[in-house]
C-alpha cells in the first residue's frame, strides 16, 4: 500500500494513517509533547549520533505505527517513548514497539511524559530500569536543550560511543524563574527589583515552553502590555499545582501587589478552597495558546478544538480565571537533520492587542472610585413559560441574584432593591439603542 503525503487545516488532530517515512538513524524519540521533541532536535546538532524524531499525535492509527516499524525502527539502535497519559494512550504503539524490539535487540526505553507514573509502562521497555530513570531524570530536572545533550551523551554511551568528556548529570531547572534577556532564566527576585515603578503584571508560562524554546508568545503579551504602560513579568513554572511553585508565587505576590495576571497554563489548578492566584485580589486572564492552525480556528464555526475548550476555557473558570480569546496559534515546521515535523506556537498580533487592552481596562477601572463604575448582571433567558429568566437546571436564580447584591454591597456598591410579585405572563418590550445594545423594559399593559 502507498500512502500520499497530504496537508489538511482542521481544528483536531485526526486518526488517518500516514507514513512518515523517517530514514532509520541511531536514535529514534516519540513524544506526545512539541516540548520534548524541540529541545531534542535542538540538542542533535551537537551529537555524534543520527537522531530522529516524531510526534505520536501522528502515529494514532496502527498502519502508521507498522510503516513506522517497518521502515524506520527495525534498523533504529535505541528507540525512547514518552507516553502522555499513560499505557491505554498508545497501547497498540507500545505493544509492537516493544515487540519488535525484543526480537531484535533494540534499546528500548518507555516513560511516562508527564509527573503521573503508569508502572505498566516499564515492562514494554528492553533496557535496565536504572537506565530508564537515569533518562527520566533529564525530564523531570526541567528539560531543555543542554539536559537533552547530556540525554543523548548518555545513550552514545550505552551504545558504546562515549566520549570521555560527557556529562551525564542532569542540570535542574528551577521551578518558578524569571525570564531575563533572550529567555535566560533569571531568579524572580531580581528581576522583580528591576521593574519600573507601573501597575505590575506577572505573565505566566509553562517551564516546558521555555525549555523548547517556545517564548514568543509571552514575550508579544510582554511587549504590548509594556506599550500600555504596564510593568510585564514572563514567569516560568512547572504547574499551578507544585507546591514549591505556589509558595513562591505566595512570596512573590506579598512582595509587590500585582494590578492584574496573565496565565497562559491550561486545566485548573484549584484544590479545595485556597488558590495562590486568589491572594493576588486582582482579576486574573486565561490567555488562550491554540493547539491547532489559526487557518482551521478561522474556518470553524466552534472556533476551538475540544481539547482546546476544556483546558482553557471550561476548567481555568474554576480557578476564576476570566476568559479571553486566542493570543497564538500553532504553525508546522520542519528540522531536515531530524526529519521532526513540530508545531510552535506564533503570537497573533490581533489577540495580542485585544487581551493587552482588556488588561489596561480592568487596570484602568480598579482605579476608579466605587461610585464611578457601573455593572451590570446579565442573565440568560429561555423562550418559554414566565419565570425562566436567567433559568438554570437545580439552581436558584433570584437567591443567587440576590447573594451577588449582596457581596457588592460589602464591596461598597449601592445597588437599589425593589421587590415584586411574580406574574406568570410578564411582558417585554425590547430595543436596541443608539450604541447598540438591547434594553428591556417591563410592559404590563
Amino acid at each position: 500500500m502507498h500512502l500520499l503525503p497530504t496537508s489538511e487545516i482542521r481544528l483536531d488532530d485526526g486518526e488517518d494513517a500516514v507514513d512518515l517515512s523517517l530514514p532509520p538513524g541511531d536514535v529514534l524519540v516519540l513524544s506526545f509533547a512539541d516540548s520534548d521533541l524541540s529541545a531534542i532536535s535542538a540538542a542533535a546538532s551537537d551529537c555524534d549520533l543520527t537522531v530522529r524524531l516524531a510526534s505520536l499525535r501522528r502515529l494514532r492509527h496502527p498502519l502508521s505505527v507498522d510503516l513506522l516499524i517497518e521502515k524506520t525502527v527495525a534498523k533504529t539502535r535505541f528507540v525512547l517513548v514518552r507516553c502522555l497519559g499513560g499505557l491505554d494512550y498508545w497501547r497498540y504503539g507500545i505493544e509492537q514497539l516493544s515487540e519488535t524490539c525484543r526480537a531484535r535487540g533494540i534499546a528500548l526505553a518507555v516513560l511516562p511524559g508527564d509527573d503521573r507514573d503508569d508502572a505498566r509502562l516499564a515492562e514494554y521497555g528492553t533496557v535496565p530500569p536504572g537506565c530508564a530513570r537515569a533518562i527520566l531524570s533529564y525530564f523531570h530536572a526541567g528539560g531543555g536543550a543542554e539536559n537533552m545533550r547530556r540525554l543523548l551523551a548518555m545513550a552514545a554511551g550505552y551504545l558504546g560511543r562515549d566520549r570521555p568528556s560527557s556529562n551525564f548529570a542532569p542540570l535542574p531547572l528551577p521551578s518558578l524563574f524569571a525570564l531575563g534577556a533572550y529567555a535566560a532564566p533569571r531568579p524572580w527576585r531580581e528581576a522583580l527589583a528591576a521593574l519600573p515603578d507601573r501597575p505590575f503584571v506577572p505573565i505566566l508560562v509553562y517551564r516546558s515552553a521555555v525549555s523548547a524554546g517556545d517564548t514568543a508568545t509571552g514575550e508579544a503579551l510582554a511587549a504590548a502590555l509594556t506599550a500600555r504602560g504596564q510593568a510585564p513579568l514572563i514567569l516560568a513554572l512547572t504547574s499551578l499545582k507544585d507546591p514549591t511553585v505556589t509558595a513562591e508565587l505566595a512570596a512573590l505576590i506579598a512582595t509587590r501587589q500585582p494590578a492584574a495576571i496573565v496565565t497562559t497554563t491550561a486545566f485548573s489548578a484549584r484544590e479545595g478552597a485556597d488558590f495562590v492566584l486568589d491572594g493576588a485580589d486582582c482579576p486574573v486572564f486565561q490567555a488562550m495558546p491554540v493547539g491547532s492552525a489559526r487557518d482551521a480556528w478561522a474556518a470553524s464555526a466552534r472556533g476551538l478544538s475540544a481539547a482546546d475548550l476544556a483546558m482553557q476555557v471550561a476548567l481555568p473558570e474554576f480557578d476564576g480565571r476570566l476568559g479571553t480569546i486566542p493570543v497564538a496559534f500553532k504553525a508546522e515546521t520542519t528540522d531536515p537533520a531530524t526529519g521532526l515535523a513540530t508545531r510552535r506556537l506564533v503570537p497573533d498580533a490581533d489577540g495580542v492587542a485585544a487581551l493587552a487592552d482588556l488588561v489596561a481596562g480592568w487596570i484602568a477601572l480598579s482605579a476608579k472610585p466605587v461610585a464611578a463604575r457601573r455593572l451590570a448582571l446579565v442573565m440568560s433567558d429561555y423562550p418559554a413559560r414566565g419565570g425562566r429568566a436567567g433559568f438554570a437546571v437545580g439552581l436558584d436564580t433570584p437567591a443567587s441574584v440576590a447573594a451577588i447584591r449582596g457581596l457588592l454591597a460589602e464591596a461598597g456598591y449601592d445597588i437599589p432593591f425593589r421587590h415584586c410579585e411574580r406574574s406568570e405572563a410578564i411582558q417585554w418590550d425590547v430595543e436596541r439603542d443608539g450604541s447598540g445594545l438591547l434594553r428591556c423594559a417591563r410592559n404590563d399593559g
